[in-house]
């Protein structure tokens, strides 16, 4: 009946309502409730450089280390994890430490899939290592659209923190490609900010490289 159907779209906006207060009242600043101190994930000359909850940029113009310096900011990580990171490893002054194992994400959505990975070889021999470390979920999503990249990363930051128990970090090697184009301000803001909650509700930091194209 109609009153049925009233009464069902009632309900559902009541429950809408109230899943939106509690979301916000978990978002309460209290002085009896301190949130936990976030733990740094990457150094750079022993400078804190990426913590959880917020977006870190790399961006640089073609053919300038961008794609080096996240695979020494990967390798730190993976020295980190391995105990290695004392030694002869030349991590370009990137330090880390993910003493849980979380899971860390890579999406590269510049280079094609061997091209992806002969850059994570590189890191892995960077780092020391001859083996896939099983938290470290590298994609190449060249190829994809919008919508799907999107979709890719959120599925990955699912099932990172559901099988290892977090997402230390995130790194979009690429990041513009979630955006139909740069020079659409809103779309690039509601990006920015769609990214900025995935870092506060999975407790991570992202790193973002950007390809520059000034001129």
């Amino acid at each position: 009946s109609e009153a049925r159907v009233s009464a069902i779209r009632t309900g559902t906006v009541v429950e809408k309502k109230a899943d939106k207060l509690k979301e916000l009242m978990s978002r309460r600043v209290q002085a009896i409730n301190p949130p936990p101190e976030p733990v740094t994930r990457l150094f750079l000359a022993d400078k804190p450089i990426a913590t959880p909850g917020n977006l870190v940029t790399l961006t640089a113009k073609s053919k300038t280390g961008k794609t080096v310096a996240v695979g020494a900011a990967t390798a730190s990580i993976i020295t980190a994890a391995s105990g290695t990171q004392m030694l002869d490893r030349d991590t370009f002054k990137f330090r880390a430490s993910n003493p849980a194992g979380h899971a860390v994400i890579v999406l590269d959505t510049e280079q094609s899939p061997y091209d992806a990975w002969t850059c994570y070889q590189r890191v892995l021999k960077r780092s020391g290592e001859g083996q896939d470390p099983p938290w470290l979920l590298h994609f190449a999503l060249v190829g994809y659209s919008v919508a799907k990249r999107k979709a890719a990363l959120k599925a990955a930051l699912e099932y990172g923190h559901k099988t290892f128990g977090g997402v230390f970090m995130v790194i979009l090697d690429g990041v513009a490609h979630f955006v139909s184009s740069v020079n659409e301000i809103e779309e690039s803001n509601t990006l920015a900010d769609w990214l900025s909650e995935l870092s506060v509700t999975y407790d991570t930091s992202i790193l973002c490289v950007i390809h520059s194209n000034e001129g």
